[in-house]
């Protein structure tokens, strides 16, 4: 299932890009060919939804649907669907793009525009070949694509993705109304369906071109969803909500490395109970879809199916929080004939118990190492690269850390480099290519490396802060940053280490 192997970790956004946000255009294809070349077998990115708030990846009003704002405008040219007029006339914020960030207003208000006279050109052109595409799409994704459509609508019809601020008859999902406003909408309704169409289509345009060279496509499922989506509207009965349609409980996580105070997330709890009465239906299309889009599935927040950390809604912190017992092995067994034959790893990162390690072995999951966490004490070897086993994703960091640099720097300043002496040396190499080749040479089958560790960035490359509500997911990557001797020494290592594809 995971033979010895390496990847680069690259949010899309963050990928190089001539319009203010990394999309599935021909950076991204340009990056595949990158790490062909520098001996990689996966590209991991965060999840692509259509985000809620605060631009995370990981608050999404859609567990199925793709993000707009990720559709390439360069190849909506190449297809005929928009002219270079258009093109040239994408107005950016510059001041962002100096500083390496996502320009994500300037990419809203650009994408609105463009997507609108790519769907007048669609429709000019009667019917054709992508009319054909278009009507098998919404045939086949039906089951989910049709209520997104219709929340997408809604809530630009009243300017808000709170379902529960709408006319009461909508939130509660009367079907007469829902019929009626199906009718009078259609045309925004199409309209939403033909952009999650354009943006299965690049996807899969990015997913071939991945195979082909022999590159895996690492995905990342949100345990939880928010509560402003489509989700929650459509299955109010399998979350804990007031009559109301507001969350009673929420999630989050308590005190830990990250926060003093925890992590309020805020998105509603499952009612575990009601779904399993009806077999896990919306995880079991849920997980099909995910294991269409990606090669392989990263769990996040694993322990939260062992036990989860349930804060009332009207707290201000998560500190008053509780545990509360989570499916466990129900789910999966209710999803998945043989949970072991799935390409699925577990996030089981933070305050974990015997119980999740548990549930994860028993399901044959791989769970997580990061050397970040390995040096705070000589007894604690647990994230330490030294004593990887083979079953396990290895990491010098993921997106909630800080890069490997500024992570160094910061132990430096704070003189707690006592145990990662031992390991990183003062010598003539370069120490982000030290810490990167502890992870590669570990006992680990898979070995994971953020693009800004390979570069030797800083604090300032970061992708994102945990319990920052702002400031996040913005990192944009400079173009031509991955010089001829950086992917050079990346092979160069990879081979080293016995990761290149031939070699496994």
């Amino acid at each position: 299932m995971f033979p010895r192997s390496s990847g680069v970790l690259l949010p899309i956004f963050s990928l190089p890009a001539r319009f203010g946000m990394g999309d599935m255009g021909p950076a991204a294809l340009e990056f595949l060919e990158l790490l062909h070349a520098g001996g990689q077998s996966i590209w991991q990115v965060l999840p692509p939804g259509p985000v809620a708030q605060g631009n995370s990846p990981y608050s999404t009003y859609s567990a199925f649907a793709g993000n707009p704002l990720l559709i390439s405008p360069e190849f909506l040219l190449r297809d005929g669907l928009i002219s270079v007029e258009l093109l040239q006339e994408q107005d950016l914020d510059r001041t962002a793009q100096r500083e390496n960030r996502v320009c994500y207003d300037s990419r809203r208000t650009n994408m609105e525009q463009v997507l609108k006279f790519a769907l007048e050109t669609f429709r000019s052109q009667g019917d054709s070949e992508l009319a054909r595409q278009f009507q098998q799409f919404r045939e086949e994704n039906s089951h989910w694509l049709t209520d997104f459509a219709l929340f997408e609508t809604l809530s630009l019809q009243y300017q808000t993705s709170d379902w529960t601020l709408w006319p009461d008859k909508l939130a509660s999902r009367d079907q007469e109304e829902i019929l009626a406003v199906t009718r009078d909408w259609s045309d925004d309704i199409e309209s939403s369906e033909f952009r999650q169409f354009l943006f299965h289509k690049q996807w899969q345009d990015v997913r071939s071109r991945a195979a082909e060279l022999g590159i895996k496509i690492y995905g990342d499922m949100p345990i939880f969803v928010a509560a402003d989506s489509v989700d929650v509207w459509t299955h109010q009965e399998e979350f804990f909500l007031d009559d109301r349609g507001r969350p009673t409980v929420v999630a989050g996580v308590p005190p830990d490395y990250f926060s003093e105070t925890g992590q309020k997330w805020g998105n509603p709890l499952y009612r575990w109970d009601r779904m399993a009465e009806n077999g896990y239906q919306w995880w079991k299309a849920r997980f099909q879809k995910a294991l269409q889009d990606f090669d392989i599935l990263r769990l996040d927040h694993f322990r939260g199916f062992e036990s989860y950390w349930e804060v009332p809604a009207e707290a201000e912190t998560a500190i008053d929080g509780v545990w509360k017992a989570g499916p466990g092995d129900s789910l999966f067994q209710a999803v998945f004939d043989d949970p072991a034959a799935m390409p699925i790893v577990a996030e089981d990162l933070g305050l974990i118990t015997d119980e999740v390690h548990g549930l994860r072995d028993r399901l044959a999951f791989p769970g997580m190492r990061v050397m970040q966490f390995g040096f705070d004490s000589h007894d604690d070897r647990f994230h330490r690269p030294d004593s990887y086993p083979e079953h396990c994703f290895a990491y010098t960091g993921t997106h909630d850390n800080d890069t490997s640099m500024g992570w160094l720097i910061g132990r430096r300043e704070a003189g707690t480099t006592h145990v990662l002496d031992d390991f990183i040396h003062s010598s003539d190499r370069p120490e982000h290519w030290e810490m990167v080749e502890l992870v590669l040479n570990s006992n680990a089958n898979t070995a994971i490396i953020p693009l800004q560790d390979l570069l030797g960035y800083d604090s300032s490359a970061r992708i994102n802060v945990p319990g920052e509500p702002t400031g996040n997911w913005a990192w944009q990557c400079p173009a031509s940053v991955f010089s001829k001797d950086v992917v050079q020494q990346l092979r160069s290592l990879t081979e080293t280490a016995r990761r290149l594809p031939q070699q496994a």
